[in-house]
């Protein structure tokens, strides 16, 4: 804040001594001021009483003085003006300190400003947090859109799911896992869905570890072979294989296939597919394919036989078992089994015990959900 003897010395500085006001020659008046009176010079002295006034007594604070116009050195329709040089050091020391006083309210206003634009920071970052929070409450979690998507994939194996999924085990899986769930701890307590023994006995299971199974060469190693590959071309491959399966199973049963044996098995199934597709211009499609997917399983199947669990497959110990749905499930619970996919013949087994665990489902949840 400047001093107040500071802005007394700045308006002295501005200020300028009163001048008096000439008398106009009689030429002047004659020029600017039209015909004038005898008595001229008295009546302007009147006029400049109140300069003289204020110069004899000294000026008091106050704003600017107002204008004065003498008609006797009127130049024009307003006039030139006179304005009061005490009134003039008045108005710069008012000027200064209203400057001052001006600076320092803008000052508080610009701080209140810059303080509501904080304000208005912290309310904005209250606002996102906030938002933040709502929109963590009202998102789904990963678990909670897995856990929409195994009831969608539930809800779809219960009603007349695609026979494909059925086949490949899917579906059936899909059911096994809310099955384990709701199974009662005693079958007293489990609803009563019968099974066929022969529709249990073409069911195949796998340890989850391994996509396929024993598959083709459950029975002991014993192929079936479908009748587009009996014909006479597939014959030398045919019996060589016939020969080789039942010494791979064998030996699985002892504990491991021999390099050798799995080696030959999968160079004769590959001669097979080759021969395959070699005619496959003179064969329907309906022929083609039944041929193609038996040798596919087949595949499958000698892979199943180069996994560490191949002596447990030979050895029936993850076969399905079970008079009913209670039995079967409890028992691939015991043993943390899967169901693998169906092998060519084995699929209406498939639809049937999945049309059972259907019932079973429907049972224990009273026909809802």
């Amino acid at each position: 804040m400047i001093p107040i003897a500071n802005l007394l010395t700045l308006a002295a500085m501005a200020s300028v001594p009163a001048q008096p006001v000439p008398t106009p020659s009689i030429q002047g008046r004659f020029n600017y001021g039209g015909p004038i009176a005898a008595n001229a010079v008295g009546q302007a002295a009147a006029f400049n009483a109140g300069a003289v006034r204020g110069a004899n007594a000294g000026a008091a604070a106050g704003f600017r003085a107002g204008s004065f116009n003498n008609p006797f050195f009127n130049t024009g329709f307003y006039g030139p003006g006179y304005y009061d040089p005490y009134g003039g050091f008045t108005q710069g020391v008012a000027d200064i300190v209203g400057a001052q006083g001006q600076f320092m309210i803008d000052t508080q206003q610009a701080n209140i400003m810059k303080e509501q634009a904080k304000q208005a920071k912290v309310d904005t970052r209250r606002k996102n947090f906030e938002e933040w929070q709502y929109e963590q409450a009202n998102t789904p979690t990963l678990e909670d859109n897995r856990e929409k998507s195994r009831m969608e994939e539930i809800r779809r194996s219960r009603n007349d799911p695609p026979l494909t999924e059925i086949w490949s085990g899917k579906a059936l899986n899909d059911l096994l896992n809310p099955l384990i769930k709701m199974n009662p701890p005693s079958e007293s307590m489990a609803p009563y869905i019968p099974l066929d023994p022969d529709v249990v006995k073409r069911i195949n299971l796998n340890s989850g570890t391994t996509l396929g199974s024993l598959g083709v060469l459950k029975d002991g190693g014993k192929l079936t072979w479908p009748f587009q590959l009996q014909d006479d071309k597939f014959k030398a491959d045919r019996m060589k294989l016939d020969q080789l399966a039942p010494q791979a199973f064998k030996e699985a049963q002892d504990g491991q296939v021999q390099f050798k044996t799995l080696t030959d098995m999968r160079k004769t199934v590959d001669n097979l597919v080759e021969i395959l597709q070699a005619n496959v211009a003179e064969m329907v499609p309906n022929d083609y394919i039944p041929a193609r997917r038996y040798l596919t399983e087949l595949q499958s199947s000698i892979r199943t036989l180069q996994s560490p669990d191949a002596s447990t497959f030979a050895n029936r110990k993850f076969a399905a078992q079970g008079g009913n749905v209670y039995e079967l499930i409890a028992n691939i619970n015991r043993q943390g089994l899967r169901f693998a996919p169906a092998t060519d013949g084995d699929q209406a087994a498939y639809v049937a015990l999945h049309r059972a665990m259907v019932s079973y489902y429907n049972a224990l949840t009273g026909g809802g959900r």
